[in-house]
This record gives C-alpha cells, sequence and structure tokens, in this order.
C-alpha cells in the first residue's frame, strides 16, 4: 500500500532547492533527518508490504499468511529507524508518518497489542493526512485481537467515510476484510449479502471476478448448490485471472454433478481439458473425472484414471489424493485393507494437502486396528486348540522345530528362484514358537468372544462394512449365549437391523435389553429406541433395605444379615443391588460363617441369574475353585478306595497261594488287617487357601449406590479360592 512517503520521494528534488534558500535550524534537522533515517525507513517499508502483496493471493483469507524473512527483517528496521525519529518528538515533519509506519510493521510481524499502542498515538495528533488510512488499520487490529464486533463496526464506520471521501481503495478494503471476517466466523449469510454489495459498488473487471468466484465458494458452505453454479458462471463475465478463470469453471463443473446433471459435468470438464491454456491443471481435471466415473459404478474406469493421474503427475498434490482415492476404493469396494493400507501409506509420503494426509493417518490408523485384532484373534484361537487339543500343540511344536533345523542349501536347490520370494514372505510373518497358555479353555474362549465383538464393532461403526460387522456378532450369539457384554451385544444387534430396515427384528432385541438387563445402564438406550420410560438408576426401592441389611452386619447380627440381604434379591430382582446383595450373602457364609458349600450355591446362583455382572464376575473363579477342589477330593477319594480294593484283592491272592502250600498255619485276618486303612482317612479337609477378602463396600450417604466396589484377592501362591474349599 502506497502513502504520502512516495508522494514526498517525487518532491526529493524541490526539498534539496528548498533546503539551498533556508538557514532556519528546524528546517535543516528535518532535511537531515529524511536524508539519514526517514527516507532509509520508508524504503524498508515499501519493500516489506510489496513482498506481503506479491504473497496475498487471497484478499478474503482473514488470518495472516506467512511474513516472508526478508520482510520481517525489513520491519524490524523500520521499526528501529522509526524509533529515531520519534526522539526528535511530535515537531518533526515525518513524526506521523513514523508512527504509522512502526504500527504497521508491528501488525504484519503479529504483534497486536503494540501495533493498536502506535495506531492510538496516530489518533491524537491533529491534522494528520493519514487519519482515515489510520482508523482503517485500527478496526483490523481489533479484528485481529478477537475483538470481532468492535472492529466491524470501526470497519463499517471507516467505510461510510471513505464513501464520502471518494476513497475508492479504502471502501475497496473495508468490504474485503469485513467479507474475510464474516467467513471467518462462520456467518455465511451476512457475508453472502455483503459480497452481493460489495459486487454492485465494484468498477474493476478482474475483482468483481474474484467476488463472484468468492460468492460461489459461500454459497457451497450454505449448500446452495444452484446460487454457487449462478455465481461461478457470472465469473466468466467479468476479467478473471487464469487461476480464478480455470477455479471457477472447475467448480460448476463439479457443481453439474451434484445437481445431477452427470453428462454435463463431464462435457464441461472435458471441454477444459481440450483448452491449451489450461494444460498444467490436466492433473486436477482428470482427478475430477476420475471421481465421477467412480460415482458411476465404473471402478475399473475410476482405477485406471487415478492411476494415470498417479503416475503421469507424480509430483503434483493431484498424485496423492489419486493415492488416497485407489486405498479408498480398496477399502470400500473391494474390501481388501492391506491393498488400501498400502495405497495410504503412499497418500502419507506424497505432496498431496494435508487434509488429505490426515484422511489417510484416520483411515489407516483403523485398518492397522481391524489387521492387529485379527491377528489377535488367531493367536488366541491357535491357543485355545493348544489347551483342547495337546495333539494340535505337539504337530506345530514339531513343525517349528523341523523349520529351525531344515537344510536351507537343499530348499533353496528345489525352489530355486522361488526361494528367495520364500526368505521375504518368512521376514515379513516369520514363524512363530507355538506358546501352550497356563490360563483355561474357558478363559481364552471368552477372549475370543471379546475380540469378535471388538472387530465387529470396528467394522459397524468405523469400516462401513455393517454386513461383515453382523457376522461376528451372530457367530458370539450363536456360541455362546452368557457372555459378559451380551447387554452390548444385542444393543448393537438391534442397531444393525435398524441401519437395514428391519425394526420388528431392531425392537425385539431392544426388548430383550430393557426387561432382561435393567441393572445396565445401557437398558435406558433401548428404552430411548422404544419410547419407553426409562429406568431411574438414582432412585432404587432396594436402597433402603440394603443399607438397613449393612447395618445388621456391622452389627455381626451375620444371620439377620443374610436373610435380608437374601430378602432384597427375592423381592427386587430388577434392582441394580439385587447381584450385589446376593453377592454380599455367598460372602458372609463363605468369610464370616464358613459355610462354603452354602456359599458356593449362592455364587452359583448369583453366576446363573446375573452372569454379566461385576459381581458375578467376581464369584466366578471362587466357583471354579470350588468345583474343582470338590472334583479333585471324590477323584482322591476314589483312587484310594481303588487302592484299599487293590490290598484287599492282593491280600485276597496271597492268602490262596499260601493256603494252597499249606507251609504253616497264618492268621490271615490279623496280617490283613495290618494293611488295611481306615477309608475314613482318606477324605482330604483342606485348611484355608488364601486369607479372607475383604467385605463389599459398606453403603453410606451420601454415597452413590451405583458403584460396584468388589473385595480383591491378594496375591497368594494359592489359587484365589479364599475360604471358599468344599467340606
Amino acid at each position: 500500500m502506497k502513502f504520502k512517503t512516495a508522494d514526498r520521494l517525487r518532491f526529493f528534488p524541490l526539498i534539496i532547492l528548498s533546503a539551498l534558500f533556508l538557514s532556519a535550524c528546524g528546517v535543516y534537522t528535518d532535511f537531515t533527518l529524511y536524508f539519514n533515517t526517514y527516507f532509509n525507513a520508508s524504503k524498508l517499508f515499501e519493500e516489506a508490504i510489496e513482498q506481503i502483496e506479491a504473497e496475498q493471493t487471497n484478499i478474503f483469507e482473514f488470518k495472516q499468511g506467512r511474513v516472508p524473512s526478508g520482510a520481517t527483517q525489513n520491519f524490524n528496521g523500520v521499526i528501529e529507524k522509526g524509533s529515531k525519529i520519534l526522539e526528535e518528538g511530535p515537531g518533526t515533519a515525518y513524526f506521523d508518518d513514523a508512527v504509522y509506519m512502526i504500527g504497521r510493521a508491528y501488525y504484519h510481524l503479529q504483534d497486536y497489542s503494540k501495533a493498536l499502542r502506535k495506531f492510538n498515538e496516530l489518533a491524537l495528533l491533529k491534522d494528520s493526512d493519514l487519519g482515515l488510512e489510520n482508523e482503517f488499520w485500527t478496526a483490523e487490529t481489533e479484528m485481529q485481537l478477537r475483538n470481532f464486533d468492535e472492529g466491524f463496526e470501526m470497519m463499517k464506520q471507516v467505510r461510510m467515510k471513505a464513501i464520502e471521501a471518494e476513497e475508492t481503495d479504502l471502501v475497496k478494503r473495508t468490504f474485503a476484510r469485513q467479507i474475510a471476517l464474516l467467513i471467518y466466523r462462520e456467518n455465511f449469510i451476512t457475508a453472502v449479502d455483503l459480497l452481493k454489495e460489495f459486487l454492485k459498488f465494484s468498477d474493476d473487471d478482474e475483482l468483481s471476478a474474484k467476488i463472484a468466484y468468492q460468492l460461489g465458494l459461500v454459497y457451497i458452505d450454505l449448500d446452495e448448490v444452484q446460487n454457487a453454479s449462478d455465481a461461478f458462471t457470472e465469473v466468466s463475465e467479468y476479467s478473471p485471472d487464469p487461476t480464478i478463470e480455470f477455479n471457477s469453471k472447475l467448480e460448476s463443473a463439479k457443481l453439474q454433478k451434484q445437481l445431477g446433471n452427470i453428462e454435463e459435468s463431464k462435457t464441461r470438464l472435458e471441454s477444459l481439458r481440450d483448452e491449451n491454456k489450461f494444460e498444467d491443471k490436466l492433473d486436477i481435471i482428470d482427478l475430477e473425472i476420475g471421481r465421477i466415473q467412480y460415482e458411476e459404478g465404473k471402478l475399473d474406469e475410476a482405477m485406471e484414471t487415478f492411476t494415470r493421474v498417479d503416475t503421469t503427475y507424480k509430483n503434483s498434490p493431484s498424485s496423492g489424493e489419486a493415492k488416497f482415492l485407489k486405498g479408498f476404493i480398496w477399502e470400500e469396494e473391494y474390501h481388501d485393507y492391506d491393498s488400501a493400507n498400502f495405497y495410504y501409506s503412499k497418500a502419507l509420503n506424497s505432496q498431496t494437502t494435508q487434509e488429505i494426509k490426515t484422511e489417510a493417518k484416520s483411515r489407516s490408523d483403523i485398518i492397522n486396528k481391524h489387521l492387529n485384532l485379527k491377528k489377535e484373534l488367531a493367536k488366541t484361537e491357535q491357543r485355545y486348540f493348544y489347551v483342547i487339543d495337546p495333539e494340535v500343540f505337539r504337530d506345530d511344536s514339531l513343525a517349528y522345530e523341523a523349520y529351525l533345523n531344515r537344510d536351507t542349501t537343499k530348499l533353496k536347490d528345489s525352489l530355486g528362484f522361488a526361494y528367495q520370494e520364500l526368505l521375504e514372505e518368512e521376514a515379513k510373518n516369520p514363524p512363530q514358537k507355538p506358546f501352550k497358555p497356563n490360563i483355561s479353555a474357558d478363559s481364552l474362549k471368552a477372549q475370543i468372544y471379546r475380540t469378535k465383538f471388538e472387530i465387529g464393532n470396528l467394522f459397524f461403526t468405523e469400516l462401513n462394512a455393517p454386513d461383515s460387522a453382523f457376522i461376528y456378532y451372530s457367530n458370539i450369539l450363536t456360541e455362546n449365549d452368557s457372555v459378559d457384554f451380551m447387554p452390548k451385544l444385542l444393543f448393537t444387534l438391534g442397531t444393525y437391523y435398524s441401519t437395514i430396515s428391519d425394526t420388528t427384528k431392531a425392537d425385539s432385541l431392544y426388548r430383550i435389553v430393557y426387561d432382561d438387563y435393567r441393572y445396565n445402564q445401557i437398558a435406558n438406550e433401548a428404552a430411548k429406541k422404544l419410547g419407553l420410560e426409562e429406568i431411574d438408576f438414582e432412585a432404587d426401592p432396594a436402597r433402603d433395605k440394603y443399607l438397613a441389611a449393612e447395618a445388621e452386619y456391622l452389627d455381626s447380627n451375620y444371620q439377620a444379615a443374610m436373610n435380608d440381604f437374601y430378602n432384597i434379591y427375592l423381592n427386587y430382582p430388577d434392582s441394580k443391588l439385587a447381584p450385589r446383595a446376593l453377592y454380599t450373602v455367598g460372602w458372609i457364609l463363605e468369610n464370616d460363617i464358613a459355610d462354603t458349600d452354602s456359599a458356593a450355591s449362592i455364587y452359583d446362583s448369583l453366576t446363573t441369574k446375573f452372569r454379566t455382572t461385576e459381581y458375578a464376575k467376581a464369584a466366578m473363579p471362587k466357583l471354579t475353585y470350588y468345583k474343582q477342589e470338590r472334583r479333585r477330593i471324590q477323584d482322591s477319594i476314589k483312587a484310594e478306595e481303588k487302592r484299599i480294593q487293590d490290598s484287599v484283592m492282593a491280600a485276597e491272592e496271597k492268602f490262596l497261594e499260601e493256603e494252597a502250600n499249606r507251609l504253616r498255619p497264618v492268621n490271615s485276618a490279623d496280617s490283613l488287617n495290618t494293611n488295611m486303612v481306615n477309608p475314613d482317612s482318606a477324605a482330604i479337609q483342606p485348611d484355608s487357601l488364601m486369607q479372607p477378602n475383604p467385605p463389599p463396600a459398606i453403603i453410606e450417604e451420601p454415597q452413590d449406590t451405583s458403584a460396584t466396589e468388589l473385595p480383591k484377592n491378594p496375591d497368594t501362591p494359592d489359587y484365589p479360592g479364599g475360604k471358599l474349599a468344599p467340606k
């Protein structure tokens, strides 16, 4: 932006001539300042402004772009030299110019607070011919300081004064800055009105083309497709620069596709392609043609077009976007996630836009998560088979040993060129040594179901493949109807049926969640789907009775406490406190009364009726241990009984043998009795295998009863069965 400094430079010879005739000290001081300071400062200022304006391609961009390094150095020089002029005081001829240049320098260096102080200082100077220009930059700085409303109104006042003063250039700049702010704040409706007003005011065809083009972009933001198309068409009525002309024609062709005019869209794109002046834009045109082919379902043609863009214009942003679109087709249409991930990775390393890279990264992360879950599932399933079928583990172990001890020389001779491919494949996926876990088959099966559920959720929510998700969900439900995430599984299946418009099945599943899992928060999500009354989890009718039962327990009235807790389970089966109360009964029987058989019976009821709750999960290892220990004792008794029978049979055989020999009389009964074992002594009575757990957390006002604090087992060498050992 040029201001009166440039005019003063034109009259430089006149200043020299005047200096020859003037001997006053003040005039000579001004003359010296001009040469030594002001001239250099103004030159630095003009050069910096020219650099910034050369890089400003969009007059409707609100935020400042990057300041060129050369401009930054110049602005720092302006501040330094301008400050020397200010040291001479307001009486100096160039004082107001120096204040203005310093303010502008601070503004472009994005030090808006200092810029505003300088503009306010300049406003205090009387009769400065920079007054209106200073008001413009004051308003602009207020907006950059995020005083949006105040700055916007100040800019409007500047425009009114500029119109009156016939400062046309300043009027245009006020329009542009207000529109830029409206677009930045996404106030698109007001922006449309101001753009139309600006277009009427403009007497510059090149500027009018920019305004019409921006109007089209704002209409796109408002999703007013026809208005946007009309605005882009209007651009050609003015004198657009080559960039605006191409962009407006491209956007117009793309909008025809949105309006349903596919053939017209292709015709306009082909017409653009035939214009020689847009030869450097062929990659962009071909990319859009490929998009149309994809939307028409012509996948092979689209892939061919994107490949052409990718290979012909390797270093262009369009090449990176073509890579991304190829990955998108592999993912969405062919469900080949390895190939999709390959192209997303290539897009990330290309010269494409940050927006495309961000989307490619997001999709690649989802696919990697899917692939990792599939690997985890395969590994867990393999280990599950190792546990249930030791022969499988043995065979895999032998195969791994054979792999380690193979004769690579013979293998290379037999495979030839394929040997190198084998090595490359093994480098990617090296054979793993078989591992047999120390956990039960049931635990591994539970891991398998949970991993399948995660994969299903990934297909359903992020990979946009609901049918694949349904396969995983159905598989879990078919194989096991007692997984701990059953309420979520049923609800998600209901959501799947909703997406395919099968409301009957969807509502049926929602109803099961609402009726059978009322202690779970997801029941209220089902209630919303069905239009039913939501469950008030805070107002539990069993709360007071639970508090009373706890009070009995704290007073060591164990029998009364157990009766009260058990009645909560009987009378309020839908309460979220019901499983907690039943667990507490079992815990008292196990730890305070030491009736392990009764405790096991209670835990068995808990795991049957409330199998998805945290309390059932806590009781399950106890119950499993009890059953295993009881089975071990029974097996031990049977083994001892068999040993006794074998001893008796051996004694009888010996007796018969000795009797037959008749060597000497033998008191066979006494001899036999000395080898007999009392059967009662065979029953194993184990001591307590671990320290008793603490009781469940006591509910105290105003503690939230939704908490499910569970007793934690201490780390001991023994199985965490607590006192729950059969007697």
